[in-house]
C-alpha cells in the first residue's frame, strides 16, 4: 500500500454530464445534469454554441479564462466524500443540435469560438453524419491528444443536407467575424518578430474583445 496520504487522492474520482429531453411541436425541454467540468452544450443554428452547465471550479472563472488557469474543481463524483450533481431546465427551439462531453473534447482549443468554428467546419466538409464524425474526431485527436467522450443528438432536420442549410448562415458568421480576424492577428504576430512582444499583446486584446463580442450568447442565455 502507497503511503502517500492527501486530500486530493480520491477513490472512483469521474465527472458527469448528461441530457434528458422532451420534444414538443416546435421547441423541445431538456433537463442537463452535471457534476465536474464535463459539459452540456447546445449549438444554435441562430446563436451558435451555448455551454449549458456551468463546470464546477474553484476559481470562479469563465470558460475562456479557464482555458489558461485550468481551476481545480470544486465537485466531482467520487467514493469517499459527498458531491451534488447540479441540474438546469431549458427550452431551445427546433431545430438544434445538443451534446455532451468531457473536458478532452474542449479543453485544449485557444477559445470556445475557435471550437464552434471547428464543429462547424467539419460539418461542412462532410458529406454524410458519419463522415462528419470521422473529421471531427480526427481534428480533436489532433490538438487535443487526450482521452474524450461526446455523444450529441439531432433534433429537429429532415436530412443530412437540411443541417447543413440551417447552419450555413452562422457557418459563415462565425469564420468572417471571429476566426478570419483572428488568424489574421496570429499572422501579424508571425510577422513582426522584431516587435514581438507588441504583436503578442495586440492579439490578446483581440482575443479578449472577441471573446466579449461572443460570450454574451455562449453561457446562461436561458437561465
Amino acid at each position: 500500500p502507497s503511503r502517500i496520504k492527501s486530500s486530493l487522492i480520491k477513490r472512483f474520482p469521474t465527472t458527469i454530464a448528461g441530457l434528458i429531453y422532451e420534444l414538443k411541436e416546435n421547441s423541445f425541454t431538456t433537463f442537463s445534469f452535471w457534476a465536474g467540468d464535463s459539459r452540456c452544450y447546445e449549438l444554435n443554428r441562430d446563436f451558435g454554441l451555448i455551454q449549458i452547465t456551468s463546470d464546477d471550479l474553484k476559481n470562479k472563472t469563465d470558460s475562456f479564462e479557464n482555458l489558461k488557469e485550468d481551476s481545480p474543481m470544486s465537485n466531482y463524483i467520487n467514493a469517499d466524500n459527498s458531491f451534488s450533481i447540479n441540474i438546469r431546465r431549458v427550452s431551445p427551439n427546433l431545430p438544434s443540435i445538443i451534446f455532451t462531453c468531457t473536458d478532452g473534447v474542449f479543453g485544449f482549443f485557444r477559445n470556445p469560438f475557435s471550437f464552434e468554428f471547428t464543429i462547424l467546419k467539419t460539418l461542412f466538409d462532410s458529406s454524410s453524419e458519419q463522415e462528419w464524425k470521422e473529421l471531427f474526431e480526427n481534428e480533436i485527436k489532433t490538438i487535443t491528444g487526450d482521452d474524450f467522450s461526446l455523444s450529441s443528438s439531432f433534433l429537429g432536420f429532415h436530412s443530412f443536407e437540411d443541417i447543413k442549410n440551417q447552419y450555413e448562415d452562422r457557418f459563415i458568421f462565425i469564420k468572417n467575424e471571429f476566426i478570419r480576424p483572428f488568424n489574421l492577428a496570429i499572422s501579424d504576430e508571425e510577422s513582426k518578430r522584431q516587435h514581438h512582444e507588441d504583436a503578442i499583446s495586440k492579439k490578446k486584446e483581440l482575443e479578449q474583445e472577441l471573446w466579449d463580442r461572443y460570450k454574451v450568447n455562449y453561457q446562461f442565455k436561458y437561465e
